[in-house]
Order: C-alpha cells, then structure tokens, then sequence
C-alpha cells in the first residue's frame, strides 16, 4: 500500500497516494527522512516524511536501489576522486619518492615517501599491496629474485 497522509496536511482525514521516493536524509538524532513525490501533484507538493508514515516496501525498494546504484559506480569516477600513486623512484639521495596525481589536480608530482605516508597513508599501503613481489627463499637461493 502506497498511501498515506502526509505529516503536514491538514487536520481532514485525506490519504494521498505516493508517486515515488526522490531521496532522504538524516535529520536529528539520525532519523531519516525521505523526500516524497505524490501522484497527481507537482513537485511544489514534494514534502519530507519520517519512515514511519511511508509504505515499508516502497521505503525497502528505495533503500535497495540506492545501494545497487553505489555499486555499480564507475570506478574510473571513484579514481578521480582519490589521491593517485602512478609509480615510484628514489632520488639522488636514495630517499624513496612517490609520482601521485591528487584529486582535483590534473598534474602528478613527485611526492617524499615520508610526506605520503603522512598525507594518504591508505593510498600507499594500497599501493605496496599492489606492487610487491614476495620472494622465497628457494627462489634467493636460486637466483630467481
């Protein structure tokens, strides 16, 4: 069942029918609301209505397409919202440097491990996860490295 009677009608007895849930949002003490389009209504009519006065299935289904819509995200968005390592060297001191492109900034530059490890600590340990190769001591032995 889809109707209900919105929080702020008036005192009448009316039940409206809700078209679809637009969105929600938490409001205090972490109660969520959600915005509701009724049927029949423009979107002047749009009003926020606590989860208790919405149809638990119609509230289930929102919830179940917002999460389907966060994962099937396009990670190529999700990249270029994060901090980039590209690669890595060292200096001519030997000091490990990192090549990172920041989010928001089309240029990579050339970053101290020390700074990184401060900056985006899980961007590098992502990034040695990636990157290392585990040698065993069969394979040392055997000049395998």
């Amino acid at each position: 069942m889809n109707k209900m009677k919105p929080s702020s009608s008036n005192s009448d007895d009316t039940m409206y029918q809700v078209e679809k849930i637009l969105d929600r949002r938490e409001v205090r003490k972490r109660k969520l609301v959600y915005l509701i389009k009724w049927e029949g209504y423009s979107d002047y009519h749009n009003s926020w209505e606590p989860a208790k006065n919405i149809c638990p299935v119609m509230v289930a289904e929102f919830e179940r397409s917002l999460q389907s819509a966060s994962k099937n995200s396009n990670n190529d968005d999700l990249k270029e919202m994060q901090d980039i390592i590209l690669g890595a060297t060292t200096d001519d001191n030997d000091h490990l440097m990192f090549l990172i492109k920041w989010k928001g900034d089309d240029n990579a530059e050339l970053v101290s491990a020390k700074e990184a490890n401060m900056r985006i600590p899980q961007t590098v340990i992502a990034f040695y996860e990636e990157h290392i190769k585990w040698i065993t001591l069969d394979e040392k032995a055997n000049g395998n490295e």
